[in-house]
């Protein structure tokens, strides 16, 4: 930094290296606030971020860090504020609910869809064992007793394929659950 000397005067882990959220990337160094004054040509500050364990009360405690962190500086040249980000969150909630009625849209449709594969399915099925069902015709057998036989096929089949279906959905939400845990939320002051 333009041939400037410093002094390391201890060692900081970042607990969230790695983590590139609120333009804060891996490997943070701690300067004092003179010395970034000093290197970007600045008078004060221009930010600062915290983390905030319940994200609920963010409003009211960037308030009164704020305050206290003005009243502490003496800053001349403003004040520290929060940045609101309601708007942005309301925002954010509507986009995600259009997704949400999109998304829907397009399992109703899948629904009918997988509806109407199953019904084919079976009408196929029906067609081509013709002779199995004259056969059990001829020995006794009833039509509730034919009509029971394939609607227990075409239940095993649904259900087969449903559960198929949820096992999948179970395992990508888990790991998408996962992956997003291991970001930590932040509150930017």
């Amino acid at each position: 930094m333009s041939n400037k000397e410093y002094r390391v005067v201890g060692v900081y882990k970042d607990p969230d290296a790695g983590s590139s959220l609120c333009g804060m990337g891996g490997g943070n160094a701690l300067k004092t606030n003179t010395q970034l004054a000093s290197e970007m040509g600045q008078k004060e500050v221009g930010s600062m971020y915290f983390h905030i364990e319940d994200v609920t009360q963010a409003n009211r405690l960037g308030e009164e860090i704020g305050a206290r962190l003005t009243e502490l500086s003496q800053a001349k040249g403003g004040r520290f504020a929060i940045s609101d980000m309601s708007t942005v969150i309301k925002s954010v909630n509507q986009q995600v609910g259009i997704m949400t009625g999109v998304i829907g849209a397009l399992a109703a449709n899948s629904h009918l869809v997988g509806g109407i594969g199953v019904m084919n399915i079976m009408l196929v099925s029906v067609t081509e064992r013709i002779r199995e069902i004259g056969l059990r015709k001829a020995i006794g057998a009833t039509r509730a007793k034919i009509l029971t036989q394939f609607f227990i096929e075409s239940l095993v089949l649904i259900l087969t394929g449903g559960l198929t279906g949820l096992i999948l959905a179970d395992c990508a939400s888990t790991h998408i659950a996962s992956a997003q845990r291991e970001i930590k939320p932040r509150v930017t002051m």
